[in-house]
């Protein structure tokens, strides 16, 4: 069976995995907002677009596919977590662990 390879040195865009938190606001109160939890590099694809009606009203949704390196942390993101490149922000969909390899994880999101 012939394996797949992924270019490595196709991984050169950094992003920044953020989870959202509640922290105190030093008045008693609390705030919720974004935390950076860690960074790694993708590849990233933009992949064929779809409208999705939301609030009565067709939003164009853009659907990207990254490919990053396995490690544990990118593979224990989750679709509560989110992806900061640059200033644009993505939505996880999925994340797939490509052939089960443990090698190269997919992750399909969407901008926001």
């Amino acid at each position: 069976m012939r394996r797949r390879t992924k270019n490595i040195g196709k991984f050169l865009k950094k992003v920044t995995a953020q989870d959202f938190t509640t922290t105190s606001d030093g008045a008693g109160g609390l705030t919720q907002t974004w935390a950076d939890t860690h960074t790694f590099f993708v590849d990233i694809e933009p992949q064929t677009g779809r409208e999705a009606l939301e609030a009565e009203q067709l939003i164009g949704k853009k659907p990207y596919k990254m490919t990053a390196r396995y490690s544990s942390e990118v593979a224990g993101l989750t679709n509560e977590t989110r992806i900061k490149f640059g200033d644009r922000y993505f939505n996880i969909h999925s994340i797939i662990n490509l052939n089960e390899e443990n090698e190269f994880l997919e992750i399909i999101a969407w901008e926001e």
